[in-house]
This record gives C-alpha cells, structure tokens and sequence, in this order.
C-alpha cells in the first residue's frame, strides 16, 4: 500500500530506477535513511510492531549485486547540521555514482495542536541537499513530509521522490521504488504551489488577530491555481511512471441528457512502455455557462487500472446527478443547470488530452422563496416571478424614457434607447426587491 502511494515527482534523464550494474557505489545520505518519519506527530502516534528502515532495506535488495552502499548523516535528529557533517556527505557522494538524500520535515515542523508557518523545510535540510549537488551530478532527494513543500534546490538535482508519512513499511516501499521492483503509480492528492505567495489562503493565513477567514471558498487547490491561470509547482493528479500511457479514444453514450438520465464515458488507455505499470485514469467536469462562480473544471471519478507493456484496456465512468451539481446554499440542496458540460480525461489536472461534451437539462430546479430581500433578477429566474419582472422592468424603462415606449424615433435615438434599455436592466437586477417600492 505504501509504495502505491509514493509519488515520484522528477526524473531527469531516467536516473530512476536506479541502473545497480551501471551505479557500483551508492551513497545514502540524512539521518531520515536510518531514523524515518513515517506517521505523524501527536495523539495518532502508535508503536509499531516492526519498522522497515529505508537504508537496510535498500541493502537487502543490493544483495548479489556488484552495488554497495554508503552512509552519512547530514543532519542529527533534531534537524541541525554542522559544517563536518557537510563535508563528510560531500566525501560520501562525490566518491558514488549516485546520492540518494533523505529529506521532509521533522515532527517539530509539523503535527496536530498547530499549523505551520511556511513550506520551507528545516535550512539543514536544505543546505544538505544544496551541498551534495555541488559534487554529485547524479542526486535523488527523497521527501519524508505531510503536506506540500518548497524545493529550492529542485532544479539542481535529478529525481525528486515524494514518500510521504507512508508508515512502519514505508522504509521497504521506497527501496522498491528507487530500485524498480515496483513501479510507481502514485499521483499528488494535492498542489504543490512554487511558494506560499503562490496559495489560495496567502491573504488570510496564518490567523494574526484570533480571526481565521476562509476567503477562497470553494476555490481550493487546483480549483484555485486552474481558475487563476497559475502554474503550480506541481500540479494536483501529478505523478510520473516508469512506463508511459497513451490516451487514445473516448466515447460517451448520449450528447443530450436529462440531469437524472443515465451516462456513461469510455477511454481507452496503453501501455505504450516496456514494463508494466498503474495509471490513474482521472475524469473532470466543467460547466461552460456557470450561474454561479465555480471552479475551471472539477475531478469526479478516478480509477488505477495495471497495463503490461503494449497492454491496452477501456475505462468507463458511470455518472450521475452530483456529477453535474452545484450546492446552492439558498436552497439548502444541490442543483444542476441546464447547459453544456465538458467532460476531460487524462493522467493530471493538468495533462487531459481526451474531452467530450455533454448537453444537460435541468429537471428539479429548486427556487429559493421570494422575500423583500430579494434581487430583480431572483424575480427573472423564477418562473412565477418571470411575469412580474418583465412588467416592473417595464414600467422602469418607460419612467426613465428607455426603450422608446411606442414613441417614433430616428436611428441614433433607437440606439441611444437601447443602450439606456440595457444599462437599466444591468443596473436595476442587483437591487433588492425593497428598494423599488
């Protein structure tokens, strides 16, 4: 289970998997390799039974190669570095083929009780990684965290591996990954911004008077980043494999439907690598012509399907009503609109290269109740205040002479009617139903 999780996020020039006959020497490098994090701080903390340590696993899966490994620490437990323990994973790494660094964030950066101040990992951690990469060209930095971090360093190394908080056997799951006896197959459950400016919650986190404001909304993660137009880091849905994937067709069994009608799209997914491996089909939604402010597209369904090499298979999605709604929180339930709606398909949030377009129709619109509170345009909206609005926007246009009222006029009147017609209307259906009286 650990391994499925792990997610690998850079791999330049295929370092990973690690190539035992070609990197004789291998150099191990953070007291995370020997000590892991692998749960969280606080109450959830239990006592395994037993805990995988990343660099003894690793060695046992270098048993019968020509491969060895080194060790140095980098950094002690409670995240400080001295400039000796610098020099010598300098030493360690310069004299391999290869420097895998363990990095992420102690439990005193991150645990229940409190929040975290930054994304920044501890500086000895940072300094570590920088260092090592002045020697070795080849370097892996293998990330033991909770949540999102930012790599300053990341375009100084080659792989970047996310191994998260993955457990007493997520030390056996990562030798397997950096080593190719599994492929990776996990993708980001979240975004990975460029840097906390770069968050929906910069504004208003953390808290400086009591107050916590939760301005964003429904505008979270890559709701957030895709309707902004930013480029994150690393998008949500990101994972990179071993193998690679071909998107090559998609079908759908209706181009109209009713919003409690059946539905259904079906991909068409290969292998076109040479070993085998999992992908992560994921299907998004976006409403073309949105009512109400929503989100640039929204995932619905995902499933993890295993293809052999040359392998390919049909993955098919069965919607229904929630895949289209909103909630409406006048109504206190969920709605659909009536419109078109795009379905997207691919391996990220970002690299969906299959689409296919639905037109929905409403069929239980709910219609909060009309009060004094009410805006003009809540009256066009509902079918028994469609009638009343048209005869108040009627007498208003006449009142304020736009819209000609029957009266015969020349060209640049009609024009200049029209205009008055139409900035009345915009105007006038924001106004509180009290205030025409």
């Amino acid at each position: 289970m650990a391994a499925e999780c792990i997610v690998v996020l850079k791999n330049e020039n295929n370092i990973l998997p690690l190539n035992l006959s070609k990197n004789k020497k291998i150099a191990v490098i953070g007291n995370f390799a020997k000590n892991p994090r692998y749960q969280g701080a606080g109450s959830s903390q239990i006592r395994p039974t037993e805990l995988a340590v990343p660099y003894d696993e690793l060695a046992k899966l270098l048993v019968g190669t020509k491969a060895s490994l080194s060790y140095a620490q980098g950094y002690d437990a409670d995240a400080m570095t001295t400039d000796k323990m610098i020099a010598d994973a300098q030493a360690e790494a310069k004299n391999s083929d290869v420097a895998i660094v363990f990095a992420g964030l102690p439990d005193s950066y991150e645990s229940e009780g409190f929040d975290r101040t930054n994304m920044d990992m501890p500086d000895s951690h940072n300094k570590l990684i920088e260092a090592v990469a002045k020697v070795q060209p080849n370097v892996v930095v293998v990330l033991m965290n909770g949540s999102a971090v930012s790599m300053p360093w990341r375009n100084q190394v080659k792989g970047v591996v996310e191994m998260w908080l993955t457990g007493q056997a997520g030390g056996g799951a990562i030798a397997d990954i950096l080593t190719g006896a599994v492929n990776p197959s996990g993708k980001l459950s979240e975004t990975f911004p460029e840097n906390l400016a770069q968050t929906p919650t910069s504004l208003n986190y953390p808290s400086k008077d009591g107050q916590a404001i939760y301005g964003e909304g429904v505008f979270i993660g890559y709701r957030y980043y895709d309707t902004k137009k930013l480029t994150p880091m690393y998008p949500f849905g990101y994972g990179l494999s071993y193998t690679s994937f071909n998107y090559n067709t998609i079908t759908s069994s209706a181009e109209k439907i009713k919003d409690t009608g059946k539905f259904s799209v079906a991909v068409n997914v290969k292998n076109t690598g040479k070993v085998a491996g999992k992908e992560v089909v994921q299907l998004y939604v976006r409403e073309e012509n949105t009512v109400l402010q929503r989100p640039e597209k929204e995932l619905k369904h995902f499933e993890k399907v295993e293809l052999n090499p040359g392998e390919e298979k049909t993955v098919t999605f069965d919607f229904n009503y929630r895949d289209f709604a909103y909630y409406d929180a006048k109504v206190h339930d969920w709605q659909v609109n009536s419109g078109k709606f795009t379905v997207m398909v691919g391996g990220a949030s970002n690299n969906l290269p299959l689409s296919k377009s639905v037109e929905v129709q409403a069929t239980n619109i709910k219609y909060p109740i009309l009060t004094r509170n009410s805006l003009l345009k809540d009256l066009k909206s509902n079918p028994r205040g469609a009638a009343v609005y048209q005869q108040m926007m009627g007498g208003l246009m006449a009142s304020f002479g736009a819209g000609g009222a029957g009266k015969k006029m020349t060209p640049e009147q009609e024009i200049a009617s029209k205009k008055m017609a139409t900035m009345m209307e915009v105007m006038m259906k924001e106004m509180p139903l009290s205030k025409m009286v």
